[in-house]
């Protein structure tokens, strides 16, 4: 799927462009190149950290309104999903500390 280039697109730095087409292509159903998943990485083969960078780079996108509407709905999308994984990440480590810490506190 190619996404036509707009005059939206011109703020937009090369790691934002960069960032967009992998949006593009996650939201066609494409596959990046694949890597090894450790435990600490999440459904999508990402950590948490990594999550929380790319949800910080769809935030600046959406922020300067400089998106098409079609390209703001696929950030909108993306972004959705990670709030969703790095929430579900945080409600698992939560229930770990709780675990680690139970036999603590007499």
């Amino acid at each position: 799927m190619k996404l036509r280039r707009s005059d939206s697109r011109r703020g937009m730095t090369k790691e934002d462009d960069a960032s967009m087409s992998e949006s593009v292509e996650a939201a066609a159903g494409g596959q990046g190149g694949e890597r090894p998943q450790s435990p600490a990485a999440e459904g999508n083969g990402k950590t948490f950290e990594e999550n929380m960078a790319r949800l910080e780079v769809l935030v600046r996108q959406l922020e300067r309104g400089e998106l098409s509407l079609e390209d703001s709905l696929v950030c909108y999308q993306e972004g959705v999903a990670l709030v969703n994984v790095c929430q579900g990440r945080l409600e698992r480590a939560a229930k770990e500390i709780e675990v680690l810490t139970e036999g603590m506190h007499p």
